[in-house]
Formats: structure tokens, sequence, C-alpha cells
């Protein structure tokens, strides 16, 4: 059966049957194995591991501010009507700064990116005071979390399970992080899930290639008794006394002493048969694009084949730029939407956001911005404080003018040259009476020529 969500109030009999009741009074099971998705994948896989790691690593380099905007307006954006709000006692920004006595701000960033790369959903906790602020974050670990939805197909409540033992969690004290999942209304879309299949394949070439030396790297085959038909007590004798002498470290490269009454045969694959670098080619590359993450910079073997120091520079700015940038926005966007409004004042918008500034494969783009905003305040194209608020930094008092060279030269209506007169009825170019010979007319503008090359600028 499938569920949709409606804009009809619960009590309507019509979403009832969209979403039925006897589904809403008990929790919506998320149907994954989870910690699965956690041994098999995170814990196994060196490759996802590589992956997940450098993505939540990389949350210690921007630093998470809040900016409050500086009108009343509740439209305004957070840009350029905003500032930085850098008084560390503010309820917000020491909310954030350590959300509780077990995490600093930046564990609890890598847990979230954590929870949401393993099990594509985040759950923290609001933990109120006595007067309904949220002064503390925890998160839940996904696999004890289940989703209770009402009548009407949107959250009610969370249930937290341990064991035999729960609790249900109001949805208004939940901040759920999830990928986007169009199969399911509730639980996010593990990247686990897509994928399972090639991490099993790397999985499983890692181990044939331990099982390989575990043998001795002796390929799999048969014993082959010539003479007579031993029983299988002798049968299973003689294959425990081969394995027993050749097989583990201690058989490494031992001959075999056979006899003309044995004779062995391979019957498995070698290592060049199987190409097993192609292999593993493939599942790198592709659990690296499921993660966006470039695998020259996890170590792959698929992205050392060609690297080069410029490609490495250029592969970290495109991790930033495609990759983490939109990732750490999304995380940001959930925080501002689950915390900023109750720590609202004067009608005034609070924002949750990474400051880039500092990011090292950003620089470059970043001293283009600096670039570009200092080239249009130089040429008059802003204002002081529109160049500043590009390059996020406070607007200045009296910065709202537009800068002045010396060589600048305005002119308003009063100053504008008087109309060229045509010329006389006998052919002679005059101005103001005077006669004025072609050459010298050519250096006298018309008024539309003042116009363009002298254009009005209003100066406060």
């Amino acid at each position: 059966m499938t569920f949709a969500r409606t804009a009809a109030p619960a009590t309507d009999p019509a979403t009832a049957l969209i979403f039925p009741g006897w589904r809403s009074a008990n929790p919506l099971p998320g149907g994954k194995d989870y910690m699965a998705f956690a041994n098999e994948g995170f814990k196994k896989n060196v490759i996802i591991f590589a992956c997940i790691r450098e993505r939540f690593n990389a949350l210690s380099e921007p630093d998470l501010i809040v900016r409050q905007t500086t009108r009343t307006n509740r439209n305004a954006g957070p840009l350029p009507d905003s500032e930085v709000i850098q008084n560390t006692a503010h309820p917000l920004v020491a909310l954030l700064d350590k959300p509780n006595p077990n995490l600093s701000q930046t564990e609890l960033l890598q847990t979230i990116l954590m929870h949401l790369d393993i099990f594509g959903n985040t759950y923290l906790h609001k933990v109120r005071s006595s007067v309904g602020q949220t002064i503390q974050l925890w998160p839940l670990h996904p696999s004890r979390i289940e989703i209770k939805a009402n009548t009407s197909g949107t959250v009610e409540s969370f249930r937290y399970k341990i064991d035999e033992k729960y609790t249900d969690i109001p949805a208004t004290d939940i901040i759920h992080f999830k990928y986007p999942n169009p199969w399911d209304d509730f639980y996010g879309l593990s990247p686990m899930e897509v994928l399972a299949r090639c991490g099993d394949l790397d999985n499983s070439a890692v181990d044939y290639l331990r099982a390989f030396f575990t043998n001795a790297a002796v390929p799999q085959g048969i014993l082959k008794v010539k003479v007579g038909n031993p029983d299988k007590e002798a049968r299973e004798r003689i294959q425990r006394e081969f394995g027993d002498k050749y097989a583990g470290k201690a058989g490494w490269h031992r001959p075999a002493v056979l006899t003309d009454d044995v004779d062995y045969q391979r019957i498995g694959s070698s290592l060049s048969d199987l190409d097993l670098t192609r292999i593993f080619g493939v599942s790198e590359s592709r659990i690296c694009s499921t993660y966006g993450v470039p695998p020259i910079l996890i170590a792959a073997a698929v992205g050392l084949a060609r690297s080069t120091y410029n490609n490495f520079a250029e592969s970290r700015k495109a991790f930033w730029q495609q990759t983490l940038t939109p990732l750490y926005t999304f995380i940001s966007d959930r925080l501002t939407a689950g915390l900023a409004e109750e720590f609202e004042t004067d009608r005034r918008k609070i924002y949750i956001e990474f400051d880039y500034s500092d990011v090292g494969p950003l620089q470059e783009s970043q001293d283009s911005l600096r670039g570009y905003a200092l080239n249009c305040w130089n040429s008059g194209l802003m204002t002081k404080n529109e160049a500043r608020s590009l390059v996020k930094l406070p607007e200045t008092d009296n910065g709202d003018i537009f800068k002045q060279a010396q060589s600048d030269v305005f002119i308003g209506e009063d100053d504008m040259p008087g109309e060229i007169p045509p010329p006389d009825e006998e052919g002679d170019d005059t101005v103001d009476g005077e006669l004025v010979d072609e050459k010298e007319q050519r250096k006298i503008p018309a008024r539309s020529e003042v116009a363009t090359r002298f254009p009005f600028r209003a100066v406060s």
C-alpha cells in the first residue's frame, strides 16, 4: 500500500483512505538492516570508510556561523541585509558551539554526516529547558528510531527504542535530516543501498585475495590418485596432510613432493586470470562516484593511476565545489529550519550557515570574489557597502557612497554646453556669432555626446 501526504485535515475521510488510520497508531519501521550497512560497508569496506571519512573530516575547515537580518522585514534574504552574530553569549551561538557536555560542534556535525552517509537519516534530539528553549542537541542512533505518522500523513512523533524499552519523542523536539528517497515518505535513502552490489563485489574480491594468499598462493586444485580406489577415510587423510603441509604462511614456497601414484591438477583461477586490478577499479570508481569523492583524494588505486600534483589540487577544489559545499548547505539549512525560529527576536530572521572564507581549496574563488568587489568599487559600479556585503563584511557608516576618482568630471544641467547653431545662410560655420572653421567645429561636442561621455551621477 502506498502512503501519500495530503493537505486535508486529519478528520477528512478522504485522508483516512490515503493514509489508513490503523497505520497511524503504530510506528512505521524503516525496513532496512541498518547494522548491516555499518558492518558490511563502513566497518568492512576500506573504500567506503575512506569516502565517508573524507566527507566528514572536511567539516572541521569551514566555520559554522549565525547570521541575523539587519532589518525587521522577515522576507528579507540573508544577504546583503544581514550580519554575523559575534556575541558568543547569544543562546543559539552558545548552543552550536557546545551542543552538549559530551560533543563539540565539529564532533556533532561529523556525527550528523556519518549517520547520513551510512543510514540515510540523522536525528537530533532537542533537549529543552523548563521554559521550553532548546539548550542541548543530542544525536540519536538511526537504527533505534521508528517514525510515527498521524492520519494526515505527517510525522507525529519519533519512537526511540532500545531492546524492549522505548520512549516517544514529539516531532517538534527532533530535527530529522534525510537524503531524498522516492520510495519512502518518511525515511531517507542510504547511499549504502545504492552501492550495495559494488560494495559486495569489492569485499568479495578482497576476501578472495586474502584466501588466495592464506592458501599459500596455490590455486584451488585436486589430488588425483592414479592407482587403486582409496576409501573416504584415505581421501580425507591425503587432503588433510596436503593442506597441513602446504597451506598457510608456513607452506609458502615449500616444494611439494608427490609420488608417481598422485597427481595435482589445478581447477581454480590464478590472479592473472582474474585481473583483479580491473575488478577493483570498477568497484572503487563506482563507490567514489556514489559519495562524490574523487578517487585520488582517498588514495584509491583507480585514482593513483593518473595522479599528479596538479590533478590532486584540482580534484580537491572540485570536491569542495561540487560535493561538499552543496552538502554542507543542506545541513545548515536543516539546522536553520529546526532551530533558528525559536531564537529570533524583533522580527529579525536568523540563518545558520557555513563560512568558507578560510577553506584552502576555495581561496582562489574567494580571492576572485574580493577582486571583483574591489574592481566594482574602484570603477564606481558599487557603493562601498555593496562591495563589502558581496564579500560578507559588515556595512560601515557613511558607506552608501560611490568612489570618485580625481579625473572624474561631473556635469550638471546648468553646465551643459548650448546647442550648436546650424550654418548661416552663406554657408559659414559660426558659434555665438563668431566664425569657426570645420576643424575647430569637430572639437565641440554635441549635447548627446557630452551625456554619453560624462554620465550623470548622484553623489551623496
